[in-house]
């Protein structure tokens, strides 16, 4: 339209007035805005929800790691503290601790 014209107006011949070209930069700036800020904005909007669920989803692997790993250390140590009660080595088998005490 008119834009479009007011450029090749502009490139070609001489410059409009200094009231056109602010008319048609404010127009340009809503353009801008309405057709590709405001949709980016949109985008961004919905990945950083995106984000936000799958960083708290692997938080929460994390958390549910550390406390296997945990879990798991503490069974090795009660497993370590019976092997030495009993007089055993530390690499001698010891048949896995029985479920009242590994749920302690």
């Amino acid at each position: 339209g008119w834009l479009v014209e007011l450029r090749h107006q502009a490139t070609h011949n001489a410059l409009p007035s200094l009231e056109v070209l602010r008319t048609a930069s404010t127009e340009l700036l809503e353009y801008l805005r309405t057709r590709y800020w405001a949709e980016q904005a949109r985008v961004l909007a919905r990945s950083a929800r995106r984000d936000e669920v799958h960083s708290a989803a692997v938080l929460d692997r994390c958390a549910t790691a550390l406390l296997i790993a945990r879990a798991s250390a503490e069974r090795r140590e009660a497993e370590q503290a019976l092997k030495r009660a009993l007089s055993l080595r530390a690499d001698d088998d010891v048949a896995p601790l029985p479920p009242q005490l590994a749920a302690e």
